[in-house]
């Protein structure tokens, strides 16, 4: 049986030989029957916070569920962002040093290539100087010769078999 604020009001009691004193019956369920409804407004406006409360928590937990997403994915972000970077300086510090290998490889060939030209001018300064001097020999033997065939020197030729002289002790040195 349901109960109800106006089922008890109404209800009805067989009469008896010595039973309870009706009038105090009758008071007793209006009390109860009004205690009863003010009980059911209490947990029908209860029910309809609950309600409320409810879908209230369900939106913070959806909120929750969003801000959660959102770190991860913050995180993932950053995660990737933070190797990409490090990719990169890998990257590019693989470069450089490819470039400095490539340098360095090119100045040593340039290296190479100078000292190829140096000693190149080195033998041609000595092929010179050798030719210089077997001419400036053989220009004071031609001299010396001359001298010897001839008794009497003039002073010019003196001074230009001294000046010969001087000019292949220089290039000897």
């Amino acid at each position: 049986m349901k109960f109800t604020p106006l089922a008890i009001k109404k209800q009805q009691f067989k009469r008896s030989f010595r039973g309870y004193d009706i009038d105090e019956v009758r008071i007793y369920l209006e009390m109860l029957a009004s205690e009863y409804e003010n009980l059911l407004q209490e947990n029908k406006e209860l029910k309809e916070k609950v309600a409320i409360l409810e879908t209230e928590v369900s939106a913070y937990k959806q909120i929750e569920k969003n801000l959660h997403l959102a770190v991860v994915q913050a995180q993932e972000t950053a995660t990737k962002t933070i190797e990409n970077a490090k990719k990169q300086s890998e990257l590019l510090l693989k470069e450089a040093e490819l470039k400095s290998k490539e340098i360095i490889e090119k100045a040593k060939l340039e290296l190479v290539k100078i000292s190829n030209e140096v000693s190149m001018l080195k033998l041609e300064r000595d092929r010179i100087l050798t030719e210089l001097k077997n001419f400036l020999s053989s220009e004071l033997e031609k001299l010396n010769l001359s001298i010897f065939h001839q008794k009497e020197e003039s002073s010019e030729k003196i001074e230009e078999k001294i000046k010969l002289d001087d000019i292949i002790k220089n290039l000897e040195q």
